[in-house]
């Protein structure tokens, strides 16, 4: 179900239409950007989407290839671009054919890369080969320019006041997510 039979039809041809399909984007990046992609098996290809004009996806934490409904939409204003509009989460996806594919090795590498996954900047680091201290959003060394950032796996879990000090940065967090983190942080 990824919508990229080259018999189904042009998605101009399916507007006015509410079709099932799937999302293409993953959630953090549609929390942070407003607006991802989706799909569907009534449509070849895939169509834009945005969070002000699907409020219903929102606060709801989606994966990647979820089962979704929308209406496809052409947005005048846009040039005439295809859009999905009203969209509203259906289910989870049973039927993936990419976790079919997934080894033990890939899928432990994304539980660590969730592990580690960050609100705030990437920590600072010091780099293996020259040992300079580096910001963290420098992925080569600055001093010898050989030395690379460390893989996401490997930096260290954020803490708390970590957490906390981002969201006051104003590092986009999810509402819910903040008040827990914040509930967290010891008085001082």
């Amino acid at each position: 179900g990824a919508g990229v039979d080259g018999a189904a039809p042009d998605p101009k041809e399916v507007v006015g239409q509410r079709v099932q399909g799937y999302v293409k984007s993953q959630f953090q990046l549609v929390q942070k950007q407003h607006w991802g992609f989706c799909s569907s098996d009534a449509f070849n290809g895939q169509v834009f989407w945005h969070i002000t004009e699907n409020p219903d996806m929102s606060g709801h934490r989606f994966e990647r290839e979820d089962l979704v409904e929308f209406d496809v939409c052409v947005d005048e204003i846009r040039g005439g671009q295809v859009r999905a509009k009203n969209m509203k989460w259906v289910g989870k996806n049973e039927n993936q054919v990419r976790a079919q594919k997934l080894t033990e090795k890939k899928i432990q590498k994304r539980e660590d890369w969730k592990m580690n996954w960050r609100i705030g900047p990437p920590p600072d680091w010091d780099c293996a080969m020259c040992f300079f201290h580096n910001f963290g959003r420098n992925k080569i060394c600055k001093q010898c320019n050989n030395g690379q950032r460390p893989k996401r796996e490997e930096w260290a879990p954020e803490s708390v006041e970590e957490k906390a000090e981002a969201i006051a940065k104003g590092y986009f967090v999810n509402p819910e997510i903040a008040e827990q983190i914040l509930k967290e942080v010891p008085p001082g």
